[in-house]
């Protein structure tokens, strides 16, 4: 007996290109955002950084580096390397920006590129 749901299936993706999928999303879409409208973002900057760059400046910057590593991600290029510089980013995120009622969503998207990373290195168990 056929499945009349087969024909609905989803190819199946890897743990490292859903983990890839996942994130690129998240760096695109906040580095295509802020891009878009970096006046929006000004906010999330600490105020000593204004001491280094103008804030709409490194908005930009932040926004064109998110974006390429959103694609590198989303493509599965140079995983190993873009998962670790996505934790290392979160990671300054967290600890420069501060804690606040979003910082469960850094940590989740931390712990997410860590994992990405361990499992495009081979010592994690991906079955």
């Amino acid at each position: 007996m056929s499945n009349p749901m087969a024909k609905f299936a989803l190819p199946q993706l890897s743990i490292e290109r859903v983990l890839g999928i996942g994130l690129g999303f998240t760096f695109l879409y906040a580095g295509i955002a802020s891009l878009v409208d970096p006046i929006s973002w000004v906010g999330y900057l600490p105020s000593w950084t204004a001491a280094i760059l103008p804030a709409e400046t490194l908005i930009l910057i932040h926004g064109v580096f998110q974006t390429a590593l959103g694609v590198a991600l989303a493509t599965n290029w140079m995983l190993r390397t873009a998962a670790l510089i996505a934790a290392l980013d979160l990671s300054a995120i967290i600890l420069f920006y501060g804690i606040d009622t979003v910082t469960f969503r850094d940590v989740g998207l931390l712990i997410m590129a860590a994992a990405l990373y361990r499992i495009a290195k081979g010592d994690l168990d991906a079955t």
